[in-house]
């Protein structure tokens, strides 16, 4: 089945799940910011993201960029860079105490280097997150969760065995767990 076409059926599914408007909430919309950093599993290695958007009621709509970077072998170095756009969808279950869920689809840029060359290429990319967050003020709160991460095939040098197949970085889906702060402006 087609990943990508999974991947945006997900994402249409999150903003679905949003929860209804109650008649106490204002029909606003609030400028947010966050930043998140996480450990990717199957690569061991660190995943930043930062996002900016709008809370609406219990929506956030933003733009994502994320960074991660893969030791390769051979002393070669993979950095990756993610633009993606997506929603996120929040319940309150406490006073103070939010569930999240949420997803996002757009590009990864993969730049390989080696020791006198360097290689690059851009994918698709789409990632999905489900956590909670804990209000500490009216406009701060800290998050934690899981990411789902995938991305296309990446034609970075040519590397055999693990995720490295013939054509470079191999299609992927990494799993990472996250800690962040949202400001909401």
């Amino acid at each position: 089945m087609n990943k990508p076409l999974i991947a945006a059926a997900a994402l249409t599914t999150t903003t679905i799940c949003v929860q209804a408007q109650d008649d106490n909430q204002v029909d606003s919309f609030n400028l947010y910011g966050a930043y998140s950093a996480g450990y990717l599993f199957e690569t061991e290695e660190a995943l930043h993201t930062l996002r900016l958007g709008v809370e609406h009621v219990s929506t956030f709509y933003y733009l994502q960029l994320g960074t991660y970077s893969v030791d390769l072998p051979s002393d070669s170095d993979l950095e990756s860079f993610t633009v993606s756009a997506g929603v996120t969808g929040r319940r309150e279950f406490a006073k103070n105490f939010v569930g999240y869920i949420g997803g996002s689809l757009g590009i990864l840029n993969a730049e390989g280097s080696e020791s006198h060359s360097k290689d690059d290429d851009t994918v698709f990319y789409a990632d999905a997150a489900a956590g909670f967050e804990l209000l500490v003020s009216e406009n701060v709160s800290f998050n934690t969760g899981i990411r789902g991460v995938y991305a296309e095939d990446a034609n970075i040098f040519d590397y055999q065995g693990g995720v490295y197949g013939a054509d470079g970085l191999d299609e992927s889906f990494d799993i990472a767990v996250e800690l962040g702060i949202i400001v909401r402006f």
